[in-house]
């Protein structure tokens, strides 16, 4: 959460710097559009192609690292190497998860705020980024110890950010002051997931179970 506070300040910073604000909110669309697309690629073609996935030697790596600091005797260390391996896997993922970061920051400029106030609401976004992070972990700690997301799930995953993030891409080109009122917003949450839940459907029709689920 403090790292993309850090990437959401930055990109703020910037975006408040330039003076064109119709020129920044197309492109903060067309990324959102390629974005999204490269998202729903992956549903349909998995592991081919260009992607926003961690490559498999990068979570090896990653991997390796959690299971090193898991070992570690001592509480300063842990959370020295904590710290560094959490920039790490932030400069990793920086593509995968730029679209909504930079999508919510440019859609904020738009409104008449003080300084303090713009700062408020970029910690509030990363305080909520956080919590269904949190509790996730907690599920898994406690309940899905032995679960493993399978390919289809996260599959789906993807086709469902990426469809939100086009609609999202969208919408900033067509009119950015759709996303000012907060039953659009919710709106748009889900439209996305019936739309991924038809195409899931239809995909699931027209391919065996077995394959699409990995099994």
């Amino acid at each position: 959460g403090f790292f993309y506070f850090l990437l959401m300040t930055a990109i703020f910073n910037v975006i408040l710097i330039l003076e064109n604000q119709i020129i920044i909110t197309i492109i903060a669309g067309l990324i959102a559009l390629g974005i999204g697309t490269l998202n729903i690629k992956d549903f349909f073609i998995f592991k081919k192609g260009p992607t926003l996935s961690i490559p498999e030697e990068k979570k090896s790596y990653l991997f390796k690292q959690i299971r090193r600091i898991a070992k570690m005797p001592y509480l300063y260390g842990l959370i020295i190497y904590t710290i560094i391996l959490a920039f790490t896997v932030n400069t990793i993922e920086l593509l995968c998860t730029l679209g909504l970061p930079l999508v919510y920051t440019k859609i904020l400029l738009t409104y008449n705020l003080s300084l303090f106030q713009y700062y408020l609401y970029l910690i509030i976004y990363n305080v909520l980024y956080v919590i269904p992070l949190f509790v996730i972990v907690v599920i898994f700690i406690v309940i899905l110890k032995r679960w493993k997301l399978s390919e289809w799930q996260g599959r789906l995953l993807k086709l469902y950010s990426g469809v939100m993030m086009l609609s999202l891409g969208l919408i900033l080109i067509i009119d950015p002051t759709v996303l000012h009122h907060v039953f659009s917003a919710i709106g748009l949450l889900l439209i996305s997931l019936l739309i991924t839940f038809l195409i899931s459907i239809i995909w699931k029709k027209k391919f065996p179970p077995d394959v699409t689920t990995n099994k």
